[in-house]
């Protein structure tokens, strides 16, 4: 009990379900089968994203009071192309052997805890820098350190204020010189939170600073200045491509930029951050509904079909190809409602936040693709969507904060939809389902809100950065050590032999 609270409360503070640590839990101290596990990891994982949910709804953007924490229009975006190519990986994983799955797990978890954790430290010393700079003002333009001021300060002090010339009268006072006068800075308008006083809103300042430094593979830069902002709403609609465009052209990404950012101008409507985002969240209902239709009808994720529908028939591959087809179409429409937002605050001219994309057509398109491939790197290895969407959007350069309260409600999305089908199926103990379900949620609840109040104390968003990260290698350790040891018991069966074979997609799991 104690442990399932611990990693509930960490887990989904930075956004992931935990079900790498879960399943090894279950299986090996609890002695449930492997089948049992699954089923009740997904109980776990959906109580406990239930208790991140409750904190992060009452939560406001860093940057600016009138956003929610959660960003809707990323979830919609990503998360579904993400979960369509989960769908593909889940085949792949079906027909290659399990000591090569093993092996790419553990390679694909080493490299995403490594990149995490060297950003977690980047972001560290970035905030570290910020809240030095901070306390000591006149650093700003000096580019010097705090000691060296002192020293030139000091220096100061020591020289004379009046010298006698030869052959004078008097003594000549040497004349006061000013040191120049730094350039004054962009002008910042900053959001209405931006202006409190207080632990929020030098929090959301170091947060600014920092997330000037993030540069995303997705985006060439991340802006926080109205003053870059405004220019490049000035800016003509031919200004030279992007990187990130040139790149998802280059790639033959064109057709599906065209169709996440289309040629004619989106229609005028008014795009506040203080409404409700219905229609992404409307998107978000339709994810689960498809999600939770297709487990039900075609089985999955170890629950059979409540049709009877046999593994790889007919209805089976009509059911595969719906939810992939209704998945990426979800996502279209999500990425071609932001650009469309983009474009309409780019024309009134509004600023661009900490850990704002800068989304144009070519960006969205690559973006969707990485998001996409990701999502087959997930199912292929066996792991959550959590692991791999969240280190994704740090590389864009979403604010760490903004990031796991986004694939925190995205694993909801999955979980709750799982879970629905193994309990209507009877195929988990529904007495252990709801215990520890309400243990992952008590668990989540006041471990996001714990580690949410030492991120605001201490002005340090890089904390979750670093957690995700430690966490990440824990999975794979966790899932490794499972792995072998199921692989060592079939060695002494005598049933290594066959792990080592290729199947067919209806070859069966492992």
């Amino acid at each position: 009990m104690v442990v399932i609270f611990s990693i509930a409360g960490l887990a989904l503070a930075v956004g992931i379900g935990g079900g790498g640590m879960y399943v090894p839990l279950l299986n090996l101290l609890l002695h449930f089968k492997p089948h049992a596990s699954t089923g009740l990891s997904q109980a776990l994982i959906c109580g406990g994203a239930l208790g991140a949910l409750a904190v992060n709804v009452c939560e406001r953007h860093p940057a600016s009071a009138a956003r929610p924490m959660i960003d809707f229009g990323f979830a919609a975006f990503l998360a579904p192309a993400e979960m369509a190519g989960a769908q593909l990986g889940v085949m792949l994983n079906h027909m290659l052997p399990s000591p090569v799955i093993l092996a790419m797990m553990a390679s694909l978890l080493s490299v995403l805890a490594y990149r995490t954790l060297k950003k977690g430290g980047q972001q560290w010393r970035e905030e570290r820098e910020a809240r030095r700079r901070q306390l000591h003002p006149s650093l700003l333009h000096s580019g010097e350190s705090e000691s060296e001021s002192e020293g030139h300060a000091e220096e100061g002090r020591l020289l004379p204020r009046h010298v006698t010339v030869p052959g004078a009268s008097s003594v000549v006072p040497i004349p006061s010189v000013s040191p120049p006068t730094p350039p004054a800075p962009s002008p910042l308008k900053p959001s209405p939170s931006l202006k409190k006083s207080g632990d929020e809103g030098t929090l959301a300042a170091v947060a600014e600073d920092h997330s000037v430094h993030l540069r995303s593979r997705c985006e060439d830069s991340t802006e926080a200045s109205s003053a870059g902002d405004s220019a490049e709403a000035s800016k003509p609609a031919s200004q030279p491509p992007s990187k990130a465009a040139e790149a998802a052209t280059s790639l033959s990404f064109a057709p599906l930029a065209r169709m996440l950012a289309p040629e004619a101008e989106p229609a005028q409507r008014i795009v506040s951050d203080r409404a409700a985002p219905w229609f992404e969240i409307s998107l978000l209902g339709g994810v689960w509904v498809g999600l939770l239709a297709v487990l039900l009808l075609r089985g999955g994720k170890g629950a059979p079909s409540v049709l009877g529908l046999p593994t790889c028939g007919g209805g089976y591959w009509a059911l595969t190809f719906f939810g992939f087809f209704w998945l990426f179409g979800i996502s279209l429409l999500g990425g071609r409602r932001m650009v469309e937002d983009a474009r309409l605050r780019r024309a009134a001219g509004e600023p661009l936040l900490a850990g704002d994309v800068r989304w144009d057509g070519p960006r969205a398109a690559h973006c969707l693709v990485v998001a996409f491939l990701a999502g087959v790197l997930a199912g292929l290895v066996g792991v959550g969507g959590g692991m791999v969407l969240g280190p994704l959007l740090l590389d864009m350069g979403v604010l760490p904060q903004v990031g796991a309260a986004t694939t925190g409600t995205t694993v909801l999305l999955t979980s709750s939809s799982a879970a629905a089908v193994f309990l209507l199926g009877a195929l988990i103990p529904a007495d252990y389902a709801f215990g520890l379900g309400l243990v992952a949620l008590v668990g989540a609840f006041i471990g996001k809100v714990v580690i949410g109040a030492l991120v605001k104390r201490y002005k340090a968003a890089a904390l979750i950065t670093l957690l995700l990260g430690v966490l990440i290698f824990i999975s794979m350790l966790a899932s490794a050590t499972a792995g072998l040891l199921d692989l060592h018991a079939k060695w002494e069966s005598g049933n290594f032999a066959a792990e080592l074979a290729l199947r067919t997609p209806c070859g069966g799991g492992h």
